[in-house]
């Protein structure tokens, strides 16, 4: 009898359905995944479905989830509420979805590397979509959003809360070179902006918040930020390669970490009066073909309680901690100012500098201070100083001293 009834609970609460609709694997109203091999599915209506399940129509390799490049068109039928997580992440090929209007929940990065999908239209009763997603959909031209509906909108196919204070995404493969976001919008989003080939944002003075990684691998060469920001978020402006200009405001208090990771373009930057905190990894980048940002000077206006320059380089205000020597820098040596006690980690992140000098009131050299220095032969150094891990490359020579 146990068996019997063991038996009849696995069929009703997880089944393969057969004739012509094998290929959709069902656990109590969940579409939980899809086995077929098809480019146009039409989801039957007949499966008494509510739910699209996470992760329900991608490929898995060893556990991974890979690149479904099969799956051109899917039709959704009336009756479904939820589309859940990573539904269709990484279908490759998806050109076309019908959403039907009873979904309500679009769960968090849907259609991210959804790299065919062009355009996609938000039904009547969506009252939530989740974050990351229009990820990697670099064809996205357009998000619409039925007129009907009481949470969003769009503004030539740019997706907007429904009173346009939030920017909650502008599509990657939109057209054009120039945007003003709407004197409206107080909020941008996160990662509003990501990919997108526009070369000018103006930011309206309303804006007061812009989301972690906005403007991340954008073409902007310059940016205003408006007043009423207090916050740079992580990654807001990471490999931005053509961003040459930024104006950051007083106000600013926190410029969080990776916030110009990889924005090789810029030269110059200055630190307002107002910052308190600047994050790791701020003005560095790493990657296979080029490990060096150009960035030459960074500047700290005299009043900052909390940060210091000194010709261009940076440190904590009364200048015991070395925070970042800029990449960009020719010098071929370099002799650390006698007041330093302490140099931050990754604070000569890919440094041109063949020498090092330093002093022997440093009682710390951090893990990876000098990663990426390739250019970095000899450095002379106190017996007496803790050097963390991997702080000099390997071919380095370190000459200590008493």
């Amino acid at each position: 009898m146990k068996i019997i009834l063991l038996s009849l609970f696995l069929f009703h609460s997880f089944s393969l359905h057969a004739l012509g609709n094998k290929d959709f694997v069902i656990q109590d109203n969940v579409l939980v995944r899809y086995e077929g091999n098809e480019e146009h599915v039409i989801i039957p209506a007949n499966l008494g479905i509510n739910e699209i399940g996470n992760e329900a129509f991608v490929h898995r390799r060893n556990g991974y989830i890979t690149q479904n490049s099969v799956l051109k068109s899917v039709s959704i039928p009336i009756g479904v509420t939820i589309i859940g997580n990573r539904a269709f992440n990484n279908c490759l090929r998806l050109e076309n979805i019908i959403i039907p209007s009873s979904v309500i929940t679009i769960g968090e990065a849907v259609f991210a590397g959804c790299s065919s999908l062009e355009s996609i239209t938000i039904p009547e009763n969506v009252i939530f979509i989740g974050k990351n997603q229009f990820n990697s959909c670099n064809k996205l031209r357009s998000i619409y959003v039925n007129e009907r509906n009481v949470m969003f909108t769009d503004l030539n196919g740019i997706l907007f809360n429904k009173d346009m204070t939030t920017l909650i995404r502008y599509p990657s493969g939109k057209s054009g070179n120039d945007f003003y976001i709407p004197s409206s919008v107080t909020s941008i989003g996160d990662f509003a902006f990501l990919a997108s080939s526009l070369e000018r944002i103006t930011i309206p003075e309303s804006v007061t918040c812009i989301g972690k990684g906005a403007f991340e691998l954008t073409k902007i060469r310059s940016i205003i930020i408006p007043s009423g920001v207090t916050v740079i978020k992580e990654l807001t402006f990471a490999a931005c390669f053509y961003l040459e200009n930024i104006i950051i405001p007083e106000g600013i208090t926190s410029i969080e970490r990776w916030a110009f990771f990889g924005s090789t373009g810029l030269i110059n930057i200055t630190i307002p009066s107002s910052v308190t905190s600047i994050g790791e990894e701020v003005f560095i980048w790493e990657d296979q073909l080029t490990d060096r940002m150009n960035l030459i000077n960074i500047t700290v206006a005299k009043e900052n309680e909390t940060y210091s320059s000194v010709d261009g380089i940076l440190f904590n205000k009364d200048r015991t901690v070395l925070l970042q020597y800029p990449a960009g820098r020719e010098e071929s040596s370099y002799t650390i100012p006698s007041s330093v006690t302490n140099i931050a980690y990754k604070a000569f992140f890919g440094s041109k500098i063949g020498r090092i000098t330093v002093p022997s009131a440093i009682t710390e050299i951090e893990e990876r201070a000098f990663e990426k220095c390739y250019d970095l032969r000899i450095v002379v150094v106190s017996r007496n100083t803790i050097i963390g891990r991997y702080a000099f490359p390997r071919n380095t020579e370190i000459i200590l001293r008493d």
